[in-house]
């Protein structure tokens, strides 16, 4: 009796696991009828993954582009400002020749990154004509032709010659007709910082450490202001009421 019924269980077991495997089979056919094509594979797969967060960047980084905008009006309106109260006022004690040397100086280093930005943010960066003797590829968004090194970008909604990128900081793309005007407005950007540094580091030095010699440590003090900033962090925590009570 006890072997009839075991008999019966594994018998039972065989059926519901043809039966799992039937409608497993069933399934899998009916995705692979309603979605595969000779053109699937695992970067189709991927791209469809990740098409939401295309999504999100098409749609969200055209309204944060005059945001960034403001921003580097901002941050650049700030640096000259401080120039003014803080380091000029310095210099003008130092002596006169100084005084002049970095007047010139500053304002055409400002002159010329005021400049560049904004004829990289509102210079057209270019688009294909309508007629292009050499064509590469079909464009899948416009629809049209394409010359080499063209691409769409899906912000502005536009194929732009020789595109580099989208920059949310000039609300812009880099193309053909402004990349010139952004590249020189990251040198002159990167050269101004490279000057502001140097000429405000004595003036650093006086704040933070008065007459003596800082040395090489002085270029290091933000790295000492963050180890103590942690470990003042980790002191409170240790010394909070909730740990002395843990203690006990």
């Amino acid at each position: 009796m006890a072997k009839l019924c075991l008999k019966k269980i594994r018998e039972f077991g065989r059926e519901v696991k043809q039966k799992v495997e039937e409608e497993w089979f069933v399934c899998r056919l009916t995705c692979f009828s309603l979605f595969y094509n000779s053109l699937t594979s695992w970067s189709t797969i991927a791209d469809t993954l990740v098409e939401p967060l295309f999504w999100c960047v098409d749609h969200f980084i055209g309204y944060l582009g005059p945001i960034f905008v403001a921003l580097v009006v901002l941050l650049t309106t700030s640096v000259v400002v401080i120039f003014y109260i803080c380091l000029l006022p310095h210099k003008a004690a130092e002596g006169h020749l100084w005084t002049v040397y970095h007047l010139i100086v500053g304002h055409w280093l400002l002159a010329n990154i005021v400049f560049h930005y904004f004829k990289a943010a509102f210079t057209d960066p270019g688009h294909p004509p309508q007629v292009i003797p050499e064509v590469v590829s079909v464009c899948k968004r416009c629809i049209s032709n394409k010359p080499p090194r063209c691409h769409h970008c899906s912000i502005c909604n536009k194929c732009v010659l020789k595109m580099d990128h989208h920059c949310p900081w000039l609300n812009n793309c880099v193309g053909h007709y402004n990349h010139r005007y952004f590249f020189l407005f990251c040198a002159y950007m990167w050269v101004g910082c490279v000057y502001v540094c140097i000429s405000a580091y004595p003036l650093f030095r006086i704040h933070f450490y008065g007459s003596q010699d800082p040395g090489w440590s002085g270029i290091f003090y933000p790295i000492y202001l963050i180890k103590d900033a942690i470990g003042n962090s980790f002191n409170d925590v240790k010394y909070s009421p909730v740990c002395i009570l843990l203690d006990l």
